[in-house]
């Protein structure tokens, strides 16, 4: 009879890699098995601004870990890419699918953590013109890259910024400058 315990993870990034090394830290002898659907399975998601605004040049920075530096530290299995798509809690069964390579399979468990993320909220905003993007989540790090990418379109594609706003570089107008009104005072407001 094989007592070592089976403990799958599904989600990586903050909390998936968080408890997969602390369930390493109390067992040793387990198998640990992380599932994470996207590419990265940790990255330094307080860095995302940072990237974006340019101070950190190159997204190879925000990486933390690899799927094989992960396993090299922990001995845990990381697989990337790769979704839970049902769970059997009376077999103690997962069925995943590898994005990849569209293949399914089944792993047993004894204990399971879910730590499958968020969703973003994305308000219905008014489109000013047809498919031009103006509401971005800067949740994973592939966020960035679109996100980076539409920047520089829009700093190349445009005029400059100084002709457009008056001499003011990257500022919208003030209140109610664009129709040559003033800001209401508190008292106007009574």
């Amino acid at each position: 009879m094989n007592t070592t315990k089976r403990i799958l993870i599904v989600g990586g990034v903050a909390g998936g890699a968080s408890a997969a090394a602390r369930a390493r830290r109390l067992s040793e002898d387990a198998i640990i098995i992380m599932f994470e659907r996207g590419e990265h399975i940790s990255f330094a998601n307080c860095g995302l601004p940072y990237h974006i605004g340019g101070t950190i040049g190159d997204r190879k920075q925000l990486l933390v870990q690899t799927p094989e530096s992960f396993y090299k530290r922990f001995r845990i299995d990381v697989r990337t890419h790769t979704e839970v798509v049902s769970i059997n809690r009376e077999k103690k069964e997962v069925s995943a699918r590898n994005l990849t390579s569209g293949e399914e399979y089944v792993e047993s468990y004894d204990c399971m953590i879910l730590s499958p993320g968020a969703e973003p909220v994305r308000p219905q905003m008014a489109m000013p013109l047809a498919g031009e993007r103006r509401g971005f989540t800067a949740q994973v790090a592939p966020d960035r890259t679109c996100l980076i990418q539409w920047q520089l379109k829009c700093t190349f594609a445009q005029p400059s910024a100084r002709r457009r706003h008056g001499g003011r570089a990257n500022r919208p107008p003030r209140f109610g400058q664009e129709h040559g009104r003033k800001r209401p005072t508190p008292a106007a407001l009574q």
